[in-house]
Formats: structure tokens, C-alpha cells, sequence
């Protein structure tokens, strides 16, 4: 198999600085390796979603960038919006139209305290909204807002996108909509970002192959026959995005094609997390003498929202402002949660030992990877990241959760979790 889509992928991210390289193997598939040693704590790169491809949990409404996930405007929007002092068509009308004052106002105030003038905006550029199938989809800067015009506006601009969007959400397949927004940036891509498609395992396995099905048999086949109703549906929608494009895309809107496709998406994205700066902001100030009066007035009128399971996760978070008021990041200001495929971080294995770890910069949906802090990686050393909870004591739980990767857990062995079948980059 040929390394060198890899190859030029690394040399874009990194030129000769990043020091790893992609090797393939008959027991580990294609994975990445350090060609120097790098030290504990160590960035190694950075990079984005493949072909721009983000997707964003299906529950409530964000005030975020639709192309790059950024929370945009200033600490202030992200209030107003979390509160509901001002709607999409509120804000469409203002950045879109009004004058630099009316921007300025509702930008920059109220006054919050420690946060003096401009310091607050989160964003460099005003940002715009744009109004399609009835909804508002909010962009940080043109260049975000003409990417979107240019790959995925379909999606909001004709009956097989509204149809496709429909799909997923009555489905509950937010990879249906990943896919969609795959197969629409396919459409137009060079050989490279193709190939970056093509590259992705899981063509050959169902979609229902690579997520977690009940373990009740009963429950399981309707699980299974759910999917299988969903991608029928999400096929037909998604025909007609693809009715105009070459015979290699045209497959994708097949059954047996799009299934191939959303399984491979499934195994190969990650969830991305974005903490929202205004809960940042309000832990901040929060343990500071700054007089909070008029902040707690307007963070109480906050509306409840009725919490889930996934509210109970690592990513909740509760301020305590003082006086009964408490502002969390499920009431006021959710955080942002989606998925996405990064190639690169895709070519890295799994290991219940990793030595990579990653998380998102505050400019949206980049990744960076870095090295581990608990140890450097020797020369000729695989790079290894967890598709399991490494806390987990259980071999067979943690069984459980790679077996839709397609890995097979050795932690017991002590040695690198390998691969059953297929690697999830080979």
C-alpha cells in the first residue's frame, strides 16, 4: 500500500519540523510513527476537519459559527443570545444592515466587569447570518461565510438537502449529516482530499457494524432495522444532491454506498467539545472582588433547561456568582458538541497506554495533538491515542467500547491494543 497520500498530508501540516511518519504493518494497518524522539509535552501539529466537514449535536441552538464552530461576536452576544434578549432575526438585521453604532451596541454592552472596551469580542471580524429553509446560520467572518456558499449552502437551498436534514434529525444520525456535508465537499475536491475519503476504513462494514448495538437481541434487530430504515430514507434524500456529479460521487448516494460512507465516518470522527468563553468568563470573574450586581440581575433570568444524560458529563460545569445566583453550561451557556474527521489524528492508532494526547484551540474546530506529559517518545515509537476510557479497570468493558473500531484490547499484556481486522486508517 502506498504511503504517500500520508506523506504529502504530513508534509502540509508540518513540513519536515513534524518528525513522524506513516508506515503501514499486517497486525497494526497504517499508523503513524516518531522518526526522532520528541519530548513529553510537545505540540506536534495541528490541522482541520477533512474537507471542512462539522457537525453539531442535535439539541439546542448555539451561537456559533456554522463552518468553523466558533462562538463569535463578544462575551456580551453570547449573553444576550444565552439569556434570549435577542433572536437570529434580531441579530440579521443588525449585522447585516445596521449602522457601526447599533453593531457596537449590541456587541458591547452591557459593561462587564474586568472586561474593559473591545476586550471582550471573541471574534475579529462582525459577523453575518444568513437565512435558509427557515432557519438562521450564524458565520464568524466572509471567509467562513463564502466556504459555506461555495461547498454546503445545498443542504439549506434545495428540497434534497432539506430532505437530507430531515432525515437525520427524525433518524437521530447526526453522521447522515456528516456524510451529506462529506459528500458535498467530495463533489468539488482535488485528487488529494479525495483520496483522504477513499483512505477512511469501514467502506466494506455496515453502519450499524461500527456503533454500539443493545445487547438485547430483540432490541438489537430493531436497532438495526431502524438504521437500515433511516439510511433507506437518507439514500433517496441524498440522490439528489449528488444527481449532477460524477459516477464515483453518484455512488454515494446509493444505499450501499452511503451506508459504506457514514460507517466510515462513524469510526473515524471524534466528538469535538468546545467550552463556551462566557462559562470561562464566569468562573473567571467569579473569584474575583469585582462587584457582580448587575451580572447576577441578568444571569438569574435565565430560563431552566431540563437536563440530560449527557449534562452529567465531564464538560458540566456551575459557577457560583454569589447571593443564590448560578449560571451552568447547560442553562446559559452550553458548550459546543459535534463530530468531525481530522485525517491526520485518523491514521493514529489506539492503545490502552497512549502517548498522544489532544484537544481544540479556541479558534474553532482545529485539533492539535501533542505529546503525552507522562513520558517522550523514542525514536521509531508508534504514536497511540485511546478509543476507550483508559480509567476503565475492566478488560471487557474496554473490549466493548473498541469493538466497534475494529481494535482488540492487550492492556492485560501490557503491550499496544492491536488490530482485529481492518485498521481504522488502513
Amino acid at each position: 500500500m502506498s504511503n504517500s497520500y500520508y506523506t504529502e498530508l504530513i508534509t502540509t501540516i508540518g513540513s519536515e519540523d513534524l518528525h513522524v511518519k506513516a508506515e503501514h504493518s499486517d497486525d497494526r494497518g497504517m499508523g503513524l510513527y516518531a522518526t526522532e524522539p520528541l519530548e513529553a509535552g510537545e505540540t506536534l501539529w495541528a490541522e482541520r476537519p477533512l474537507l471542512g466537514a462539522l457537525v453539531r449535536a442535535f439539541d439546542r441552538p448555539l451561537c456559533v459559527c456554522e463552518t468553523c464552530g466558533r462562538f463569535l461576536g463578544s462575551l456580551q452576544l453570547q449573553l444576550k443570545y444565552g439569556l434570549g434578549m435577542v433572536s437570529g432575526s434580531e441579530m440579521a438585521k443588525i449585522f447585516n444592515d445596521g449602522d457601526d453604532d447599533t453593531v457596537h451596541e449590541l456587541l458591547f454592552t452591557p459593561k462587564l466587569p474586568k472586561v474593559p472596551g473591545e476586550a471582550a469580542r471573541l471574534t475579529d471580524e462582525t459577523p453575518c447570518l444568513w437565512q435558509g429553509d427557515g432557519e438562521f446560520l450564524f458565520f464568524c467572518s466572509q471567509h467562513c461565510r463564502g466556504g459555506f456558499e461555495n461547498v454546503h449552502r445545498p443542504l439549506w437551498q434545495s428540497e434534497a438537502g432539506r430532505r437530507v436534514r430531515q432525515v437525520a434529525r427524525e433518524g437521530d444520525m447526526e453522521y447522515l449529516l456528516l456524510a451529506a456535508k462529506v459528500v458535498l465537499g467530495f463533489s468539488g475536491a482535488d485528487d488529494g482530499l479525495r483520496e483522504g475519503v477513499r483512505r477512511l476504513c469501514g467502506g466494506d462494514q455496515s453502519y450499524w457494524e461500527c456503533v454500539d448495538i443493545p445487547e438485547d437481541e430483540k432490541e438489537a434487530a430493531t436497532f438495526i432495522e431502524d438504521c437500515k430504515d433511516t439510511l433507506e430514507k437518507g439514500s433517496k434524500a441524498m440522490a439528489g444532491l449528488v444527481d449532477k456529479a460524477d459516477d464515483e460521487t453518484k455512488k454515494l448516494g446509493t444505499f450501499k454506498g452511503l451506508n459504506g460512507l457514514v460507517g466510515k465516518l462513524c469510526r473515524n470522527a471524534i466528538m469535538v467539545t468546545y467550552p463556551n468563553p462566557l462559562t470561562e468568563y464566569l468562573l473567571a470573574i467569579s473569584q474575583t472582588d469585582a462587584d457582580l450586581t448587575t451580572l447576577r440581575a441578568l444571569v438569574q433570568k435565565a430560563k431552566p433547561v431540563v437536563a440530560d444524560d449527557e449534562d452529567d458529563g465531564d464538560d458540566f460545569v456551575q459557577v457560583d456568582l454569589g447571593e443564590g445566583v448560578v449560571a451552568d453550561s447547560r442553562t446559559l451557556c452550553p458548550h459546543y458538541r459535534g463530530w468531525a474527521v481530522f485525517p491526520l489524528l485518523a491514521c493514529v492508532n489506539h492503545s490502552c497506554r497512549p502517548n498522544l494526547e489532544t484537544e481544540f484551540s479556541g479558534d474553532g474546530a482545529t485539533l492539535v495533538a501533542n505529546v503525552s506529559e507522562s513520558a517522550a517518545i523514542a525514536a521509531g515509537a508508534e504514536l497511540t491515542i485511546s478509543y476507550c476510557d483508559v480509567e476503565e479497570g475492566s478488560t471487557e468493558e474496554r473490549q466493548k467500547q473498541l469493538a466497534a473500531y475494529g481494535f482488540e484490547c492487550q492492556f492485560v499484556s501490557g503491550g499496544p491494543s492491536r488490530l482485529s481486522g481492518d485498521s481504522p486508517l488502513a
